[in-house]
């Protein structure tokens, strides 16, 4: 979903957004600098633990007011997935 080559240019300004936010996140909760997170990077690439992912996963659903489905949750292990689940939901970027 994220970098199709015949991508239009809304929905890729709404991918850019929510990656955005989510690397905001990621910055906030890590120390990592926000430029260091790219759309490629795994959790573990980044040295996110379990429970700084469930943190993570906290902060996304107060950002974004909705509630991530533990089965779900386990399916999120790089940054990419997670712009492509709030893509799915079509979140709003406040």
């Amino acid at each position: 979903m994220i970098e199709k080559q015949h991508t239009n240019h809304t929905e890729s300004y709404v991918a850019g957004n929510v990656l955005s936010k989510v690397a905001e996140l990621i910055s906030k909760n890590t120390k990592i600098p926000v430029e260091r997170i790219t759309v490629d990077a795994t959790f573990e690439e980044l040295g996110l633990d379990s429970l700084d992912a469930t943190t993570l996963l906290f902060e996304l659903e107060g950002a974004f007011d909705l509630t991530i489905p533990d089965d779900e949750a386990l399916k999120l292990k790089d940054v990419r997935q997670v712009v492509e689940y709030l893509q799915k939901l079509d979140v709003s970027i406040e």
